[in-house]
């Protein structure tokens, strides 16, 4: 469940204890990435999500392990579609086309940097070489 890995986020962070995080995450980790920014805005520095389902996506409404977290009107997809304060911290890459998320427009955060990468694939994005340019740049501002 998204709200468990929100948990064991935040007690990694203060077991260790980490200051200015930043979040790289991809897919459902994204959106538990939304959820910790969301939850404890002080320890985020910045989240860079790939391929993130934040509006949700018509895979989620199959009958597979824990996607039903992914439907778009799931309570907790609503809520962080609900909660933007934070979403100005959040650079978000998504594919040209994602074969999981569906429509494709479901990847883009309002509020956030969202750039869209030039590839086709909900795993493919890892290994472009813009995707890694991306993120290298906005380590460093």
């Amino acid at each position: 469940k998204i709200s468990e890995c929100v948990t064991l986020l935040h007690a990694y962070v203060k077991n260790n204890a980490l200051t200015d995080v930043i979040v790289l995450a991809h897919s459902k980790g994204g959106i538990v990435a939304k959820q910790y920014i969301d939850n404890y805005p002080t320890e985020v520095k910045k989240v860079i999500s790939i391929c993130t389902p934040f509006q949700g996506t018509a895979v989620g409404h199959l009958r597979l392990r824990n996607l039903k977290e992914l439907i778009p009107q799931s309570p907790t997809l609503q809520s962080i579609l609900n909660t933007p304060t934070h979403n100005s911290k959040i650079v978000n890459l998504y594919a040209h086309r994602d074969n999981h998320i569906l429509p494709n427009r479901y990847a883009v955060l309002p509020g956030a940097v969202n750039i869209e990468i030039p590839v086709v694939g909900h795993t493919r994005i890892l290994e472009h070489a813009q995707t890694s340019k991306t993120i290298q740049h906005y380590l460093h501002i």
